[in-house]
């Protein structure tokens, strides 16, 4: 289970990843994509609806475990986006989840890591994986 019990909220940060336009063996450490340096924040959301931070916990917990690299199709172009999901409790404890978009889409929460290419990612370079979510 990615997110444990019933969470009052969350908060959505997207971090940008590496640019596309650059092979990877060429790029600099600090080339980010669409002129932005690589993992600095892109944006953030809260989410306070009970009924949607409900159904985001629930859909990331049916998320599939991470198979062998056999497994999975993976799609080299996500280029290392990442977000980061805090899902708050009453009494003030959270749980975090990440996501990092390089090759396969690892959805982890510090002890469980599950598959989350699933999630409606259309490889489109605009996309951030809570948004077929929300």
């Amino acid at each position: 289970m990615l997110v444990p019990g019933q969470p009052t909220g969350a908060l959505i940060c997207r971090y940008w990843g590496t640019s596309l336009q650059v092979p990877e063996h060429a790029r600099a450490p600090a080339k980010g994509e669409q002129g932005h340096a690589a993992e600095t924040i892109a944006g953030a959301r809260r989410v306070v609806r009970a009924d949607v931070v409900s159904y985001l916990a629930s859909e990331l917990d049916a998320l599939p475990p991470l198979g062998s690299p056999v497994d999975r199709n993976c799609d080299e172009q996500l280029a290392g986006r990442s977000e980061l999901i805090a899902f708050y409790y009453r009494g003030g404890s959270e749980a975090r989840v990440f996501f990092r978009m390089a090759g396969c889409v690892a959805v982890r929460n510090g002890r469980i890591a599950q598959y989350g290419l699933g999630m409606g990612h259309d490889h489109a370079e605009s996309h951030w994986a809570d948004e077929n979510l929300l």
